[in-house]
């Protein structure tokens, strides 16, 4: 899956990946649709800082009105750490 989503990636750009197998990047490429594109377009917003951040935050509000004072503060830690994510 991970090699079809390199391909997927630089197939168009020409270059990592699709460099060293130009048939399977040509049948990748092929194999492009709309709903296909709208999926992973789906995906993406899905798993953007903003829908992220606001799910979190409705999760740790759900947690303190509930006074789960504990988990409430692991998942702040968990946001927070995440936000200073040395990895973007």
């Amino acid at each position: 899956m991970l090699v079809v989503a390199g391909l997927a990636d630089s197939a168009g750009k020409h270059y990592g990946i699709a460099t060293t197998d130009p048939q399977v990047a040509a049948r990748v490429v092929k194999a492009r649709s709309p709903s296909l594109t709208a999926i992973a377009q789906t995906l993406t917003w899905i798993g953007c800082e903003v829908v992220v951040g606001t799910i979190a935050l409705l999760v740790l509000v759900v947690l303190l009105l509930r006074r789960r004072w504990f988990r409430g503060a692991v998942a702040a830690l968990v946001m927070g750490g995440s936000a200073f994510s040395p990895s973007r």
